[in-house]
């Protein structure tokens, strides 16, 4: 609950999805894992809208699965941008997400290492 609490992330919901803490601490540990991040921004480094727009998509997914609301809004808005082909408008987002992404995995990092 402190992790979530950490990161503005849906405890309550998290929890009504997936019923168990152990459960949520596992796919937490996976999510850290979880190589979507890199793939969006090398993406977007590039230039390659396809390829950001699935990184995105599966991000925003796993995001909306964990509850991690501040993170999920942002990358909302990159990947609807993306479906548009509107790379520049997703690209004004990516340090809003980048931020979002890193106190995400700075609240699981010190919530799982306990």
């Amino acid at each position: 609950k402190e992790c979530y609490s950490q990161m503005g992330g849906d405890y309550n919901n998290v929890l009504s999805r997936f019923y168990d803490e152990a459960m949520i601490k596992r796919l937490l540990g996976k999510f850290v894992t979880d190589t979507s991040f890199d793939a969006l921004e090398q993406a977007m480094t590039k230039g390659d809208v396809k390829a950001a727009f699935g990184a995105a998509h599966t991000l925003r997914g796993a995001c909306q699965s964990l509850s991690f609301t501040p993170l999920c809004s942002t990358l909302d808005s990159i990947t609807e941008a993306l479906r548009r082909g509107d790379i520049a408008a997703a690209a004004a987002d990516m340090d809003k997400a980048k931020c979002a992404y890193d106190t995400t995995l700075c609240a699981i990092r010190a919530c799982t290492e306990e």
